[in-house]
């Protein structure tokens, strides 16, 4: 490609100079001139979701060094147009995703949206400060809160759900069926570490997937808390977010 277009073969940057490159990225000023000249931003709107996003940047890992992390990019992406809004940049190698999303939420005086994360970010300090500040929150509760997922598992084998939603979508050669049980949670019912994170909602969303191409079908369970007080039309809400993450 480089001898078609003409131009001088250039060696690739060193992953030092690569993350000055991306240190010396005034990302706040990017967004501010996204927003003036194309008119893309994420702005903090009551009831709209974003999902807190990170990926590895193509193309930045050497293969030869025997490295398989590089340098992420932490995005706040919009649920409804998919907008995003770049919130940080850490070496996977090194650092963690983590850091660049409690900073993001630290910088905040005041939350105004409602946001949804994986359960890498599902901890009781970032749970706290957001419910705090007046956001929403949805995460996903998996093996790194053994004991939340334990809950979890028991008030669905002991409760039973307040709302239940499904979708069966076909596309892209397979046929897809979500069902999801909206169950109330009592925070007090759970160890008082989370008692401030005020988790109010439990959702269980169950994912039937079968391949028509070779008929593999695959079967998961997926659990996220809330502390958004499930009333009218709040259950779709949560349901159609976990769908939008």
């Amino acid at each position: 490609m480089v001898s078609c277009l003409g131009l001088k073969r250039r060696k690739v940057v060193s992953d030092t100079q690569f993350r000055r490159i991306l240190s010396g990225v005034d990302y706040q000023t990017y967004n501010e001139l996204n927003d003036a000249h194309f008119g893309i931003s994420i702005t903090e709107i009551s009831g709209e979701w974003k999902a807190i996003d990170g990926k590895e940047l193509s193309g930045n890992i050497d293969g030869l060094s025997g490295k398989k992390r590089g340098e992420n990019v932490v995005r706040m992406v919009s649920h409804e147009d998919k907008l995003s809004q770049i919130l940080g940049f850490y070496n996977g190698h090194k650092e963690s995703e983590k850091i660049v999303v409690s900073a993001y939420f630290h910088s905040k005086t005041v939350l105004h949206g409602s946001y949804s994360f994986d359960a890498l970010h599902t901890s009781i300090g970032l749970l706290e400060e957001i419910n705090q500040k007046g956001g929403i929150y949805l995460a996903h509760v998996k093996k790194n809160q053994k004991k939340l997922l334990k809950e979890c598992i028991h008030i669905t084998q002991h409760m039973i759900p307040v709302e239940k939603y499904q979708t069966f979508d076909k596309v892209h050669g397979r046929e897809e069926h979500r069902i999801g049980y909206l169950l109330l949670m009592e925070v007090k019912a759970l160890n008082t570490k989370w008692e401030n994170s005020a988790i109010k909602t439990l959702l269980i969303v169950e994912r039937k997937v079968r391949r028509s191409k070779n008929a593999h079908f695959s079967h998961e369970i997926a659990f996220f808390v809330s502390n958004k007080e499930l009333k009218k039309n709040v259950g779709i809400e949560l349901f159609t977010a976990a769908r939008g993450h």
